[in-house]
This record gives C-alpha cells, structure tokens and sequence, in this order.
C-alpha cells in the first residue's frame, strides 16, 4: 500500500489573499478560494526553507516532464507526489470570503520594450499617462478574520526520491513546515496558522460529508443545496469543477462558512477516496 501522509494547517487571513486567474492580462479577477495548486504550493514553501532548498535553482530528480504552469522546477516534486489537496471555510466563523475588482492604475512605464518607452515620450501627456499608468481591474478575495482549513495529502516514497531526502526526515520536519505557512498566493496574502497537523491518514469512501470543496468528477452530491460549483486550476494546471460546500447558495463571487452538522451529503465514485486525520474529522479531502 502506498505510504501516504496528510499535511493540514487551520490559518486566520488577515485581510484576504490575491489569486490571479491564470492567462489573465488588462483584467486581473481573483479566484474565491484558494486552488489545489495554491494549497500545495503554502505547504511546500515552508518545507523546501526547512530542507534548505532553493526552489528557482534546485535541480529536481523528477520521473517527468515539468508541468507547464510550474514556475520552478522544484515545486514539480510536489505536484508529481500530492494524491489531493483542498481548503474549506471553518464553519465556526461567521466570516465568509467575497471576490471584488477594483479598477487601479498600475506603473507599466519601466516594463515598456521595443522602443514604446521612447514613442510614449514624445506623445502629449494626457496620451502618455494611459501608456506609462494604465488602467486595469485588479481583483482580490477578501475575509478578514476568516478561519480556512487547508490540506493535501502527498505520497511520501514520491516526494522523499524526489527532493532526495530521507521519509524519515520529512516525517521529522512534517509538522513544523505545517505551522510554517505565513501566506497564501501572493506575498501580501499573509496569514497565521491557529493549529497544525501531520500524519498518515484514514481512508474511507461511500457517503460522507466535509467542509472542504471536492472534485466534480469524484463525488455523487445527494444535497445540492449546501453546494456550490466553482472553477479552479487543478493539480495539472487545468480549470476544472469543484463543488465548494456552503450553508446557504449566493454566489460564486461569495461564498459563505459550510455546515458541521454529521450528515451524508457526498458520495464518492470509483476509484477515488476520502483522506482525513482522525484529529480533525470535519475536513476530509478527496483524491484518487
């Protein structure tokens, strides 16, 4: 059986976090919750600072090619080894999380090549502004205070080869590069981490219920009132459905805490499984 571990951090977002929408250039949204890929990546900061690991120059002993949405190739170690990852809202707080643009001008002027920094000098000022401060919609998710549960579940033998380091070392460092994510997306998305844990996970499938969105593809929603269908990058950088779990159906714009009630309100469909750490059995992710 494939030796798997769960790493998990409960954080409080001091303000909100920005996502930006993958592709995206005059206007910038930000996604609701955090993606698979964002999850994955507040873990494994921490963890290369731990194992010393510079990520943009580490050389990567990886079975594959790099995935082409990964900025450095070190990050690939993760990608290749996570079986799931996902985040949910704390149903606890009464702080839910809302996706707003804002139209700002932006300093575009020293990123101008090719000549257009010397033609946008000879224009008349009201032209040059346009060129040298554009006008763009920036988005940002916000939820000061909010509480968000977040997890992935990794193969360990995958990742240890990987990174070339022993199981028994990330088993060592796995909880304190838990109680180390300080931000979520960008730099300015920082947040402080409540409670940690780390572990092997139980594993269950059939009916379930958990606070955390699930993949569209994995489950059987046997109450579609207390979920709501969001697109977000996946593990292989591709946009895909994820049902997000919410007390009340808004909008996908605002989203809103789950329910913690012990119901059935998932079922999962072959072959994929339900992970979660008998600690915290409200937050269960689902993965192959």
């Amino acid at each position: 059986m494939t030796v798997t571990r769960f790493l998990y951090a409960l954080i409080k977002l001091h303000w909100g976090f920005s996502l930006r929408i993958k592709g995206a250039t005059a206007a910038q949204p930000s996604l609701p919750i955090p993606s698979p890929t964002t999850v994955l990546g507040a873990f494994a900061y921490p963890m290369l600072k731990i194992l010393g690991i510079r990520p943009e120059i580490a050389e990567v002993r990886s079975s594959t090619l790099v995935k082409s949405g990964v900025i450095t190739p070190m990050f690939n170690c993760f990608i290749e080894a996570t079986v799931a990852t996902s985040a949910g809202l704390d149903p606890a707080t009464i702080t839910g999380l809302a996706s707003h643009s804002e139209v700002l001008r932006i300093i575009a002027f020293p990123y101008k090549m090719g000549g257009q920094r010397d033609r946008a000098l000879k224009l008349p000022i009201e032209t040059q502004i346009t060129l040298m401060a554009p006008v763009q919609a920036l988005g940002s998710t916000y939820g000061p205070g909010a509480l968000l549960h977040i997890g992935a579940v990794i193969n360990l033998e995958k990742l240890a080869e990987c990174l070339n380091v022993s199981e028994a070392y990330i088993d060592s460092i796995g909880l304190k590069s838990c109680y180390g994510i300080s931000r979520i997306g960008s730099k300015e998305g920082i947040v402080s981490v409540i409670k940690a844990a780390y572990g092997e996970p139980k594993r269950e499938d059939g009916e379930f219920h958990t606070i955390a969105y699930v993949p569209e593809n994995a489950v059987e929603v046997l109450d579609k009132e207390l979920f709501i269908r969001v697109q977000l990058w996946n593990l292989n950088y591709k946009l895909s459905t994820y049902y997000v779990p919410v007390k009340h159906m808004l909008s996908s714009n605002l989203l809103i805490p789950p329910i913690k009630e012990p119901l059935s309100t998932l079922r999962t469909r072959s072959p994929f499984k339900v992970y979660y750490l008998s600690e915290i059995p409200e937050f269960k992710v689902v993965g192959s």
